[in-house]
Parts: C-alpha cells; sequence; structure tokens
C-alpha cells in the first residue's frame, strides 16, 4: 500500500503526515477487496493534516505557470499540504470532526489564499 497517510516514527514520537482522505479510502477499499483486515490495525492520527482539492489546483497551477520549468510535480497536492501544516493554518483530522468550526469561513484555509 502507497503511504497517502502513515505515523512516521522518530525515535519514541510519532509524527503525523498529510492525508488524502479520497486516496485513503481507495486504499482501504482496494485492502479489503484483498482480505486484508483493516479493521482496528489500520490508524489514522486526528493530528494529520488533510490534502484538500485546493492543494491539487495550486499544485498544477505552480507546474503550469507561464514561464516556469516544468520539474513533474505528482498533482496530488502533497507540497501545498505540508505548506499549510508547517504555516499553521492547514485543516487536521480532529478539525474534520467538528462541524461548528468548518462552519466558520475565517478558519478554512482556501479563504486565506483567495
Amino acid at each position: 500500500m502507497r503511504a497517502c497517510c502513515a505515523k512516521l516514527p522518530f525515535g519514541d514520537r510519532q509524527r503525523p503526515l498529510v492525508l488524502d482522505p479520497l486516496a485513503f479510502l481507495k486504499e482501504v477499499k482496494m485492502l479489503r477487496d484483498a482480505g486484508v483486515q483493516v479493521d482496528g490495525n489500520l490508524f489514522v492520527s486526528n493530528r494529520a493534516h488533510v490534502i484538500l482539492p485546493y492543494h491539487r489546483m495550486i499544485e498544477m497551477a505552480r507546474e503550469n505557470a507561464p514561464g516556469r520549468v516544468k520539474i513533474g510535480y505528482t498533482s496530488r497536492g502533497i507540497g501545498p499540504a505540508y505548506e499549510d501544516k508547517m504555516g499553521r493554518r492547514g485543516l487536521r483530522v480532529a478539525d474534520l470532526l467538528d462541524s461548528t468550526l468548518l462552519r466558520r469561513p475565517s478558519r478554512m484555509p482556501a479563504a486565506k489564499k483567495i
């Protein structure tokens, strides 16, 4: 399974990476279809940052910007999602569980990029 989300060990601590929910759900389905027991064996950190559709759009816009040399981005939005993570403006899995937080437009990272 390609890691669309994982916990990467750093000594005794584990730091959550970014999660592409669409890719994650596809891969979980693929594992289940292959007979792999996923429930109770696969966990997602609530601190993992979420790759959103605008992350993909930002990456594609950068790759296709006039005058730029194409370097072969994956167009999966990983780089922009990490930028939001490092800038402390991204959404985390825990944020998706708080419906009141999601209703506040000022909290949405995309609102800050427009």
